[in-house]
């Protein structure tokens, strides 16, 4: 199954890297995490985080993440896949999905467009948002510094911040 070789890729490069003590910048490292997926979700239009942190309310954040991880922290106004149709005829805005590093988001993504829905997959995940600075809150809308990472392989967070697997 392709997740298996991507879990294997993952934990490869996290072994080689040294993990999270490694001397390559944070977004070197989560930009490798997603070229592990990449080339499944290719077809699937993609934005980079840093390309977001203007004017985040002008859209629409759909989080893919299991109700495990969504429960330790989220990007705020972030809502689920289920609650994306309402939110489209509410308002018509830039629809940006996301997930841990973008595999799972990528598939969303694919998935929104057989429907006519544009959308983008966050490169990178909320791995990406992290390090550029985007900030995000635990279920009460509380800032935190705890995100729900996946697995051990994907423990790529800013310094500060706790990675939960």
């Amino acid at each position: 199954m392709r997740l298996k070789s991507q879990l294997a890729a993952a934990l490869a490069l996290f072994a080689v890297s040294g993990g999270a003590s490694s001397a390559e910048s944070l977004a070197t490292r989560v930009d490798r995490l997603y070229q592990a997926v990449e080339a499944d979700v290719i077809d699937a239009p993609a934005v980079a985080a840093n390309a977001l942190k203007q004017d985040q309310r002008a859209r629409i954040w759909v989080d893919v993440r299991s109700a495990k991880e969504r429960k330790v922290s989220a990007i705020p106004g972030a809502i689920l896949l289920a609650e994306l149709p309402a939110a489209l005829k509410a308002k018509k805005r830039d629809v940006v999905v996301y997930c841990t590093v973008g595999y799972r988001s990528g598939l969303a993504v694919l998935e929104l467009q057989k429907q006519g829905i544009a959308a983008r997959n966050l490169r990178g995940g909320i791995l990406a948002w992290l390090a550029v600075g985007g900030a995000i809150v635990d279920p009460a809308g509380k800032p935190t510094q705890k995100v729900h990472v996946y697995g051990k392989a994907w423990a790529v967070v800013p310094e500060g911040f706790e990675a939960i697997y």
